[in-house]
């Protein structure tokens, strides 16, 4: 946890996962880095897969090579990639996610659900399509889940807020 929270204040500095920085995590941690942003793949069939794994975030940096995650810029730019690529006939969104930040998240979505009818776009939730992620997915024209134990939903936030202020006068 201390070692998380280390990294984490750095994160919100600002501080960039330079190398003598990957050295010493990796030091701190004991074993290397391997969580690199991943980017979309094209099989022979010409289908663009596109990553939605991990938490989303509208931009992921040193936080997201330590443990991982989605980047909705990054997926924006994939996607727009994609899209205008001619040797891709359609777009699978391969989804296994909790969700995340809001931010960044409304416009990807938008993004998507414009482009429907450009080329075939489905997703497919492989264990958790939750929150930010069920946005994201169900802006392609299908959804389709990996097994009947898959998670997919939540979206939104409860929050509670009590007003004691007149209890107080």
């Amino acid at each position: 946890y201390e070692q998380m929270l280390a990294i984490y204040e750095r994160w919100v500095r600002g501080d960039t996962l330079t190398p003598e920085l990957r050295a010493e995590i990796e030091a701190a941690i004991g074993k290397p880095l391997k969580n690199e942003e991943k980017r979309y793949t094209v099989t022979p069939e010409g289908i663009a897969v596109i990553p939605v794994q991990g938490v989303i975030s509208k931009r992921m940096g040193m936080f997201s090579d330590i443990s991982g995650g989605a980047s909705t810029q990054a997926m924006a730019a994939d996607f727009r990639e994609a899209l205008d690529r001619p040797d891709v006939s359609g777009i699978l969104f391969d989804v296994d996610s909790p969700g995340g930040a809001v931010d960044g998240t409304m416009e990807l979505a938008q993004e998507i659900y414009e482009a429907r009818g450009r080329k075939p776009m489905a997703t497919f939730a492989d264990g958790l399509m939750a929150s930010a992620a069920t946005w994201i997915g169900t802006a392609a024209e299908e959804v389709y889940l990996s097994a009947e134990t898959a998670q997919a939903g939540s979206i939104g936030v409860v929050m509670v807020h009590r007003d004691y202020s007149g209890y107080y006068k």
